[in-house]
């Protein structure tokens, strides 16, 4: 996964709206090999984790909205994704508010020339992002959601975040049910709104998804 740096912005009830770039690139944390991690600064502070609903300070200071496990909440964190959708140039703009619940509500629109595509879910970024791809037909968003080398674990997920079999596409395209997909190496973990350059459309029928 290449690194990404995405403008955004991080809002909550005490220090208003602040802006911010979003960094997510392969993590080198001790046994994360092959995962994505987000890391960015919010008035100053250093914030880092795996989904934007389980990001933590490195240092608490007070200046920023936390839960009782130290991790960002009562806030919204607003993320712009250069996209690509029918072969062009787009724009997803995510905005999620966090709670305190299971996922936070999570508002996603889709630019796609003049025409924009919203849809607003509390729901994991799985269930976001396919509704909105589902709205935007029959234009093509080129995304790990919509590429047939990319799928979610049996086992479940975060609020984000999908394994990418590219190094192994032959063996992952043979795979018809759970137990057919365990054995099939992962290349990498990556965002359901990332796309590389081994983009290929899904092939219905393919893959543990089908």
């Amino acid at each position: 996964m290449d690194r990404l740096h995405l403008e955004g912005t991080y809002a909550d009830a005490a220090g208003g709206v602040e802006a911010v770039t979003w960094v997510l690139a392969p993590s080198s944390l001790p046994g994360w090999r092959g995962r994505y991690e987000i890391t960015t600064q919010i008035r100053g502070e250093s914030v880092q984790g795996a989904d934007f609903d389980g990001l933590e300070p490195a240092t608490a200071t007070g200046s920023l909205s936390l839960n009782r496990a130290g991790e960002l909440d009562h806030c919204v964190l607003s993320v712009r994704v250069p996209s690509r959708v029918d072969g062009s140039a787009g724009m997803l703009d995510l905005d999620m508010a966090l709670d305190g619940g299971p996922a936070p509500l999570t508002t996603a629109t889709l630019r796609v020339g003049e025409e924009v595509y919203s849809h607003s879910q509390v729901e994991i970024l799985e269930g976001v992002l396919g509704a909105l791809a589902q709205l935007a037909r029959p234009h093509l968003w080129e995304c790990c959601l919509t590429c047939g080398l990319s799928d979610y674990s049996p086992g479940g997920q975060g609020l984000m975040g999908m394994r990418c079999h590219r190094d192994a596409r032959e063996q992952y395209l043979a795979v018809r049910t759970k137990a057919d997909y365990w054995p099939v190496p992962v290349t990498e973990e990556v965002p359901e709104f990332y796309r590389c350059s081994a983009y290929e459309l899904r092939i219905p029928g393919t893959g543990y998804r089908g």
